[in-house]
């Protein structure tokens, strides 16, 4: 019973896997022009099976899943692996995340350019890690890479 449980919810847990509107999108934008890393906390077989469903693996240059190095966002040690995964300077890189907590803070302490995913709106607090930039979706991020005319 516990098997079936199991499988039954693993199966209604993939089916409800969807990327946003604009991840696909500006991925395919950015990767003939960029380096991609992803960094992700977690266990690695969760996240290569949502990589593998989701279908968006191959557009990253790395993966880097905190169950396989064991070091986890916030952690800057994890953002200086993935800086010498793609031999790439601190200054010169972007992290985009969700989180204030894990991927802004993290990124702040790498010596990274943060940049907040901030899709709902929610309101920082004035003891909240301050980003870079703050974004709501990924479209704006092309922009803020763009340059200026």
């Amino acid at each position: 019973m516990a098997q079936f449980a199991r499988k039954t919810h693993s199966q209604h847990a993939s089916e409800a896997l969807r990327l946003f509107d604009d991840v696909q999108e500006v991925l395919n934008l950015l990767k003939p022009r960029l380096s991609l890393v992803l960094i992700t906390n977690g266990a690695s077989d969760t996240q290569r099976n949502t990589l593998g469903i989701l279908g968006i693996a191959q557009l990253f240059d790395a993966i880097i899943i905190s169950g396989e190095v064991g070091i986890a966002k916030p952690d800057a040690s994890i953002f200086a692996l993935a800086l010498q995964t793609l031999a790439v300077e601190p200054e010169k890189t972007w992290h985009v995340g969700d989180s204030l907590s894990t991927d802004v803070a993290g990124a702040l302490d790498a010596g990274l350019t943060a940049v907040w995913l901030n899709r709902a709106g929610v309101i920082r607090k004035e003891t909240d890690p301050r980003p870079d930039y703050e974004i709501r979706s990924l479209r704006e991020l092309t922009a803020l890479l763009s340059p200026e005319p």
